[in-house]
């Protein structure tokens, strides 16, 4: 229900009513008629105009009823889940208020992260989001990087000036990776500042599929990262090294559970 309803919201767009008739001209003399039919077609023209912006103005209404139906889900990761979705539909139509959506969104999900139990939103039930809301949020600011990136790349800082951690930089980095390589690798570079992720090849293999130069640079400064610290983690060294090994550069990258992992049976895990 929560996929279906962003998909009705934006069919409304894009069904807009039927053009009004013709206006009925009198007959008239023959020099009268060009001047007559130019002016029945402004009124027409004109006419059709409001009457679309009618519909558009109905339909925004409708879609905000949308919006508050999903705001009152109680199972949070539905409830995010939609607004984020609803946020993309509107987007183009209704920027301000598709803004407000994925606000109301993230405060969401980023408030039920320091919750220990998930009492609130699950009446009393746990569910997936009890335990760790921190992808949740995540998820909300990558649907904010589809449209707005600075804006998502200051969420995404706040994220790891809180959790003392540049991992939110990869995790952002392996959201984005397939859709959008080229803010992928502006995470990755960040993150890279206070050294590489336990997962940084199989981060960089994903992104080589899409953008192999850009691919090669951020490898050789993640080499270079962890030239330069007073003791580097030779575990970090290792994994960073996989970027050469890695086999079979035609199987597919999935991202399960927020992990990259490479499929090579063409099966979809996720399925």
């Amino acid at each position: 229900m929560v996929r279906l309803l962003p998909l009705i919201a934006f069919g409304l767009f894009l069904n807009p009513p039927a053009a009004h008739s013709q206006t009925a001209r009198k007959p008239g003399s023959p020099a009268q008629l060009p001047a007559r039919q130019s002016s029945d077609q402004r009124v027409d023209a004109d006419e059709q105009t409001r009457a679309l912006e009618r519909q558009k103005l109905e339909n925004l209404i409708r879609v905000r009823g949308f919006a508050d139906h999903i705001k009152e889900f109680r199972n949070l990761t539905p409830r995010v889940r939609g607004l984020i979705a609803l946020a993309d539909a509107l987007w183009k139509e209704d920027e301000p208020y598709a803004r407000k959506l994925l606000v109301i969104a993230y405060e969401a999900a980023r408030s039920s992260s320091r919750t220990k139990d998930g009492s609130t939103d699950s009446g009393g039930h746990a569910n997936s989001s009890t335990e760790n809301l921190h992808w949740l949020s995540r998820e909300v600011v990558v649907g904010i990087a589809r449209h707005d990136a600075a804006w998502a790349k200051t969420l995404a800082t706040q994220e790891v000036d809180s959790s003392k951690s540049r991992e939110a930089y990869f995790a952002m980095a392996r959201d984005l990776v397939v859709d959008d390589p080229r803010q992928a690798s502006q995470y990755i570079e960040m993150g890279l500042e206070s050294g590489a992720s336990q997962d940084i090849a199989f981060l960089l293999d994903a992104l080589r599929r899409k953008d192999p130069g850009v691919a090669d640079q951020l490898f050789l400064k993640s080499l270079q990262n962890l030239a330069e610290q007073p003791s580097a983690d030779p575990y970090q060294l290792l994994m960073a090294g996989y970027y050469i090994f890695l086999p079979d550069q035609s199987a597919l990258v999935v991202v399960v559970r927020g992990h990259l992992i490479f499929n090579f049976s063409g099966v979809n895990p996720l399925d």
